[in-house]
């Protein structure tokens, strides 16, 4: 993961800097893209982790607690290794093992701390991810088309080209959408 600041020492060390973020960019979105995946499938796993409460409450979900808890641990795991593999540094967590009868099966699962971290991961996850990943594709393609505004504004019926609240009908709106793409540019060199 690239955190660079913004240099200061003149044009050529701004164009470096924007150039080696240029070239991390296919990578830094494509890995929040998967993240999006994952998020959703969290989201899922959330919403299952939250039936098999409510039906624990009644009794008959008790069995499912440590079963569900080991059916999220590929997607958490999945997650560990991308993670690891972009910092540069393995994440390895120990789950304590689920055995024995439903008694020490659960007494293991609310004991893991592993699995309290799961369920956060989920939680902190979810929705986030699917938001980084659309943000990761929607920033670049937002870009590009302000920057690309006063070259087709012209060309399409009259008022269909909006964008930030305002409908481009003249020169001066089409140059003001296309200095709304630095913004957006300076937003996307973030990504990676």
């Amino acid at each position: 993961m690239n955190a660079d600041p913004l240099p200061t020492h003149g044009p050529a060390a701004v164009r470096r800097w924007a150039g080696s973020r240029l070239r991390a960019l296919p990578g830094s979105i494509g890995y929040l893209l998967v993240g999006g995946v994952s998020g959703a499938a969290a989201t899922v796993a959330l919403v299952g982790l939250v039936l098999v409460a409510a039906t624990s409450l009644l009794g008959v979900g008790i069995p499912a607690i440590p079963e569900f808890l080991r059916l999220i641990r590929p997607l958490t795991e999945f997650e560990r290794r991308r993670a690891g593999k972009r910092l540069g540094v393995p994440i390895r967590v120990a789950y304590r093992p689920m055995t024995g009868g439903l008694r020490q099966r659960l007494t293991a699962a609310f004991r893991d701390p592993a699995n309290g971290r799961d369920i956060a991961w989920m939680g902190l996850h979810g929705v986030p991810g699917m938001v980084a990943a659309l943000l990761a594709v929607g920033l670049p393609g937002g870009a590009l088309n302000q920057l690309a505004i006063p070259a087709y504004w012209r060309i399409v019926p009259p008022g269909t080209v909006e964008t930030f609240g305002f409908v481009v009908d003249s020169w001066p709106l089409a140059a003001l959408s296309a200095l709304i793409a630095i913004p957006l540019t300076a937003l996307v060199l973030q990504l990676p």
